[in-house]
């Protein structure tokens, strides 16, 4: 999975908000029930700067105390991994916040990380410690460039 860790830090979107990038990924885990992207993100989001209510907001699905943008986002990674498709009026939400060129990045991250979900899981892949921050950090610093 270390493989699945530089991958991952390298194909960031470089216009995409790294801390708001995160609690989608952390939805994503959450909505596909994989221990493991929790786990590895969980710390990602802290390092980012991600706090204790935020994590909580996505724990229990109640995003009423998160700011506009990220309630937007993070209704449109529920819609998008149990529907498939964002309903128009949620596209046109999370557009108030982001480009077209963002909602695509945050479409692929969406996709990525359900990949990784069903991968960890159907393969049985053991949660372990998360990754070592600094060269998470560096990678998200760079643009994903690392």
């Amino acid at each position: 999975m270390a493989s699945l860790r530089r991958g991952a830090a390298r194909g960031a979107p470089a216009r995409s908000d790294p801390l708001l990038r995160e609690l989608a990924i952390l939805e994503v885990a959450r909505l596909s029930g994989s221990d493991y992207e929790w786990v590895q993100h969980e710390a990602i989001t802290r390092s980012l700067g991600g706090t204790q209510s935020q994590i909580q907001a996505i724990v229990s699905g109640e995003h009423a105390e998160l700011r506009d943008i990220e309630r937007a986002v993070l209704g449109f990674v529920r819609e998008v991994v149990l529907e498939v498709r964002a309903s128009d009026a949620t596209l046109t939400k999370v557009r108030e916040h982001l480009s077209s060129r963002e909602v695509v990045e945050l479409l692929l991250v969406i996709g990525q990380y359900m990949a990784v979900a069903r991968l960890a899981a159907t393969t049985g892949i053991e949660v372990d410690e998360p990754a070592n921050l600094a060269i998470v950090n560096a990678a998200t610093q760079d643009g994903g460039k690392a």
